[in-house]
């Protein structure tokens, strides 16, 4: 092997039945590893990663966010029938959207459970995003193309 690449993590192996059984084996016990020890740093680029505060992007499985996002919608449905005032304010076609959205807000502080799962809901669907000021503009209001 390269001595420029000697240090980065590999697995030998041969390229024959008994080999390609072998690196599965191994190729095994590696992920077992990683999964039994998830903060383990195990390359040069996971240890930059850590000490520049890094967050890498995360996937996951298309279906199983998609339920998360259903079962949190689910849930405020069942917080906002918990509170007939605020069904009503929302059912309430007369009243004017920002008159309604005082109201609601009003009505969601007096409890701040169902408050949660209803803006939980919201946000995991995009209805609501709570990344209002961007860190990078401090606080700065950027201008529209």
């Amino acid at each position: 092997m390269p001595f420029d690449v000697f240090q980065l993590r590999h697995i030998d192996y041969e390229d024959t039945g008994i080999g390609l059984t072998k690196l599965s084996e191994d190729l095994n016990k590696a992920f077992d590893y990683i999964d039994e020890h998830p903060d383990f740093l195990d390359s040069q680029v996971l240890e930059v990663a850590s000490y520049k505060k890094y967050k890498f992007l995360k996937f996951g499985d298309e279906d199983e966010i998609e339920k998360k996002k259903q079962n949190s919608k689910i849930d405020a449905i069942i917080k906002l029938s918990e509170n007939p005032k605020l069904f009503e304010i929302f059912n309430d076609n007369t009243i004017p959207d920002d008159k309604k959205s005082i109201m609601a807000i009003q009505e969601l502080a007096k409890s701040p459970a169902n408050a949660k799962a209803i803006l939980g809901a919201l946000v995991d669907s995009g209805e609501v995003n709570l990344n209002l000021v961007s860190k990078s503009t401090n606080g700065r209001k950027l201008k529209r193309r």
